[in-house]
């Protein structure tokens, strides 16, 4: 066996495959495989991989992180906006009170 043998080539790639199947957990950690499977785990065909280019590396990075950033920003402010008002609720009514009485 020689050191070329050992060796890992990656590359990125997109996949396609049928929309109602789903490609399956390889025993790599966080891989998957290139078989496309059914809900029951049936082999239904290989996913197509195409080589991604410059421009189709950036739009699938790029362009879904622009959208969950705003996402994922209003999701951890929500509990400080919910405290801050219910915390404000409160002042509000004895406002409210002091006024009309």
């Amino acid at each position: 066996m020689d050191d070329e043998s050992t060796k890992t080539v990656r590359k990125l790639m997109f996949a396609e495959r049928p929309a109602d199947t789903h490609c399956p957990e390889s025993s790599t950690p966080g891989a998957l495989r290139g078989h496309a499977q059914d809900d029951d785990n049936a082999l239904v065909t290989h996913a197509d991989l195409f080589p991604a280019k410059a421009a189709a590396i950036t739009a699938a990075v790029v362009l879904p992180g622009s959208g969950a950033a705003p996402g994922v920003a209003a999701t951890k402010a929500a509990p400080h906006v919910k405290s801050s008002l219910s915390d404000l609720r409160p002042k509000l009514n004895r406002r409210a009170n002091e006024k009309t009485a």
